[in-house]
């Protein structure tokens, strides 16, 4: 799952998880076992200092599950690529 802009698009890093054997969903559920965090645009945040998916996940990891959260550089250097 990824949440705010990446440095590539959302089609080629969905393309690079497939390709590590998992999936991509667009909904936080205790299902969800890694968000990826980009780069936030402040006036799509409606006041607060995180994405909706980046609380959801938060409230989810207190709550009991296991969801790690990753930067995009954390996430193109586990998949195995570089970007700018």
């Amino acid at each position: 799952m990824f949440t705010g802009s990446l440095a590539i698009t959302r089609r080629e890093a969905a393309d690079m998880v497939a390709e590590a054997g998992c999936s991509v969903t667009n909904n936080v559920s205790k299902k969800v076992t890694m968000l990826v965090v980009g780069t936030q645009n402040r006036s799509r945040l409606n006041g607060y200092k995180k994405s909706s998916k980046h609380r959801m996940a938060e409230a989810l990891i207190e709550k009991g599950a296991n969801i790690r959260m990753l930067s995009e550089s954390d996430f193109a250097e586990l998949v195995g690529v570089e970007v700018a």
